[in-house]
C-alpha cells in the first residue's frame, strides 16, 4: 500500500499548507497550447490599407514577433506576418511580475553551493525563490523567499524514530508540452529568441512546467518529495507501507513575520504592520 499526503506552501501567500495546483492543470499543460487561438484581429485598418495585406489562411501564417507588452500572467500574444494576432493561453501562470514588466517563469532547479560549502537547489526564475538542500536533515530547512521575507520549515523526528540524513534526487521535470506535442520547441528564455529570423507557425515554448526532487527513506518506508511549480512548492509525503501512526511534525521559522492559523487551517504570514505577505 502506498499513501501520499500533500502539503503546500504557495509563495508566502498562504504559508506551508495551502491548496495544491490540481494535477489536471499539469496534465493540461499541452492542451494550454490549447488556446493558440487565432483571433484574426487587425492591428489597424490603416495597416491593411497602407500595406495591402489581406488575411492569409492559418496554414500560411508565420510569427514575426511576440508582443511582449501585451503579456498577461497566463498568456502571450504574437504578431503574424499578415498583420493578424495569435493569442496563446495557458492553464497556469507562465509569467511573473518584475520592475521591468512580466518575465518568464523557469522552475528548473539549478544546483548551487552555499558559503558553508553545502550544495543546494534553487529555482531559476519566479516571483519567489525556493531553496532545497542536497542533503535532507533537521538542520537544512526548506525555504521560500519573496519580497525580502523568508519562510523556513523542517521535518522533525517521528516518535521513536529519528530523521535520517538522505541525499536528494531530481526525479522529473514536467514541461509544457507532452508526447502529443513533442515536436514543439522550447528554450529556457524565449525573450532572447528572434522570430523574424525563422519561419515558425507555432510559438517557442517557455521552460515553465514543474521540477521535482525526492528524498528517499527519510524515515523507514517513507519518502518526501518536493515539486516547484508556478505558484509555489508542493510537498508529498510518500508512505510505502502501512504505519501505526500518520503524524508528522514540523518546525516553522518566519523572521520578521507574524503567523496565524485561519479558519480553513492555512497558516497566514503577516508583517509587523499587519500586511499579509
Amino acid at each position: 500500500m502506498k499513501k501520499k499526503f500533500k502539503m503546500i506552501c504557495v509563495a508566502l501567500v498562504s504559508v506551508l499548507f495551502v491548496q495544491s495546483v490540481p494535477q489536471v492543470l499539469l496534465n493540461a499543460f499541452a492542451d494550454q497550447i490549447t488556446s493558440e487561438s487565432e483571433t484574426e484581429k487587425k492591428i489597424t485598418r490603416e495597416f491593411y490599407r497602407e500595406n495591402e495585406i489581406g488575411s492569409k489562411p492559418i496554414e500560411d501564417k508565420y510569427i514575426t514577433q511576440e508582443n511582449v507588452e501585451n503579456r498577461t500572467f497566463d498568456s502571450k500574444e504574437f504578431l503574424m506576418d499578415d498583420g493578424t494576432i495569435m493569442v496563446q493561453n495557458f492553464a497556469t501562470p507562465i509569467h511573473y511580475e518584475t520592475e521591468d514588466g512580466l518575465k518568464e517563469i523557469d522552475n528548473t532547479l539549478q544546483e548551487k553551493v552555499a558559503p558553508t560549502g553545502e550544495k543546494y537547489f534553487e529555482n531559476v526564475a519566479n516571483g519567489f525563490t525556493v531553496k532545497l538542500f542536497e542533503k535532507f536533515n533537521a538542520n537544512n530547512r526548506i525555504s521560500m523567499e519573496n519580497n525580502g521575507y523568508a519562510i523556513e520549515f523542517s521535518l522533525e523526528n517521528r516518535k521513536d524514530e529519528p530523521l535520517k540524513a538522505t541525499k536528494a534526487n531530481i526525479t522529473k521535470t514536467a514541461s509544457l508540452d507532452t508526447e502529443l506535442r513533442a515536436n514543439v520547441q522550447k528554450i529556457a528564455d524565449t525573450d532572447v529568441f528572434d522570430y523574424s529570423l525563422e519561419k515558425l507557425k507555432t510559438p517557442i515554448q517557455p521552460n515553465v512546467g514543474e521540477s521535482t526532487l525526492i528524498y528517499e527513506n527519510v524515515f523507514q518506508n517513507i519518502d518526501v518529495e518536493y515539486s516547484v511549480h508556478s505558484l509555489g512548492i508542493k510537498e508529498d509525503i510518500i508512505v510505502n507501507k502501512p504505519l501505526n501512526e500518520y503524524k508528522f511534525n514540523y518546525t516553522l521559522n518566519a523572521p520578521g513575520l507574524s503567523l496565524a492559523v485561519t479558519e480553513s487551517g492555512a497558516i497566514l504570514a503577516s508583517t509587523q504592520e499587519g500586511e499579509d505577505v
